[in-house]
């Protein structure tokens, strides 16, 4: 063989090797998956190691419009409602919880008559404070007067003065409460804490207050001292027979209420 010739066969061999992978380029690859029993392929799914992570969130969210009727939220927010449920059945839920409402408030009347309020015009119990301090005095028309002295009676001892603007501003309803239930029992002994009698004396006569008076300068101010009275207008409403305080300083409304109660128990 000739050395022309001797390149025959290794550029043969190279053609064919071409036309080889030539031919299976255009088949592409053999089909090896397994067929179905109509020569289908079979479609083998392969799980990825990051789809459960993937996949938890979707499920979640599936699941939670069916947990969303539960809490309370309207029924038109639940987009997985079966859709054989009519419009009166959405409604139905909603009804029924409106119920209970009514019934709380038929509750609140039973629990008002359970404890009903005392009727206004009930008599308050007695107040039962201390004893009055027992004592001896003369007052300004020179009798002598005690706290032993008004048994069966109710006594309202008033320390004041005329030089006071709230004993003068008090003295009007004094007046008034001593005129309407003098006649029930009700009595006054006046402790006036003046410096000199004429202003007291014109003040009396001025306010039409008739009942007896100690004038505290005469007795070196026993009465005030024994009392404890640091400050006017300064009241103690006493029954006469026990000595017992029933009220301490009842000025304005209070006083007419403590004297109509007070005498209201004396014995008839």
């Amino acid at each position: 063989m000739n050395r022309k010739n001797q390149w025959i066969v290794p550029v043969a061999a190279v053609a064919v090797l071409l036309a080889a992978f030539m031919v299976l380029a255009i088949r592409g690859p053999r089909d090896t998956a397994p067929r179905t029993a109509d020569n289908s392929p079979e479609v083998v799914y392969v799980p990825d190691a990051a789809a459960p992570e993937a996949a938890a969130p979707e499920a979640d969210e599936q699941a939670q419009p069916a947990k969303q009727p539960a809490a309370g939220k309207p029924e038109t927010a639940t987009p997985t409602a079966p859709p054989s449920r009519t419009a009166a059945q959405e409604a139905q839920p909603k009804a029924d919880t409106a119920k209970p409402a009514p019934a709380a408030k038929a509750a609140a009347p039973a629990r008002a008559e359970a404890s009903p309020k005392p009727a206004a015009d009930a008599p308050k119990p007695e107040f039962q404070g201390p004893k009055a301090i027992p004592f001896t005095a003369k007052t300004t028309d020179g009798k002598v007067v005690s706290l032993s002295d008004y048994k069966g009676k109710v006594l309202l001892l008033d320390f004041w003065a005329s030089w006071c603007p709230p004993c003068r501003a008090e003295a009007p309803n004094v007046v008034n409460v001593f005129n309407k239930y003098h006649e029930k029992g009700f009595e006054i002994l006046g402790v006036s804490l003046d410096r000199e009698k004429a202003p007291m004396n014109a003040f009396m006569k001025e306010m039409g207050m008739t009942w007896p008076e100690i004038y505290d300068q005469d007795n070196d101010f026993m009465m005030a001292t024994i009392y404890g009275v640091e400050a006017i207008p300064a009241m103690l409403l006493i029954d006469g027979t026990t000595g017992r305080v029933l009220a301490e300083n009842p000025r304005g409304p209070a006083l007419e209420e403590a004297v109509s109660q007070a005498v209201a128990r004396l014995p008839k």
